[in-house]
């Protein structure tokens, strides 16, 4: 189990930081590979469906999630600045769409994740900036602390 520091609930920026007894390059790894993502993602990561990276500067990512028989969840964004085992920085919308034909999607907000190694061991900080309303704040708070304890499950487990 790791120490997870999280900012106060409802804050803009949501930010969220641990150490995790990796090398940043194993973490940088866990966040651009799809098989690794799969792993550690969201509040339940046996929920992602199918993950897509296209890891350049301007290239899309997007993480579909299992939903109802009726609804399509996905999460989607670019990627804007990419310094391999240092920063990785995206933009983020959560998409819902039915089989009526509705489509729902959040304004566009921002992730930043730093890299920092300290010896044998890694701090990771992640923001998630711009999100537009106090309960998505709540909701991405909630989602990125079970991510990161995801996360040290599967460092643990060594991938």
């Amino acid at each position: 189990m790791i120490n997870i520091l999280a900012s106060i609930e409802g804050a803009e920026p949501v930010v969220i930081e641990a150490m995790f007894p990796t090398t940043a390059r194993r973490l940088f790894a866990a966040w651009t590979e799809p098989d690794q993502v799969r792993q550690w993602f969201g509040l339940d990561p046996t929920m992602l469906t199918d993950v897509r990276i296209d890891l350049r500067e301007g290239g899309h990512w997007r993480f579909v999630m299992r939903a109802g028989r009726d609804r399509e969840e996905y999460l989607e964004g670019q990627y804007l600045e990419i310094l391999p085992e240092e920063r990785l920085t995206f933009s983020w919308s959560h998409h819902v769409k039915t089989a009526e034909g509705q489509h729902d999607q959040t304004p566009p907000s921002q992730v930043s994740i730093r890299f920092e190694p300290h010896g044998k061991a890694t701090r990771m900080t992640l923001e998630h900036k711009a999100i537009s309303t106090e309960g998505g704040r709540l909701g991405v708070r909630k989602g990125w602390i079970a991510s990161f304890e995801s996360l040290a499950e599967a460092v643990a487990a060594k991938f």
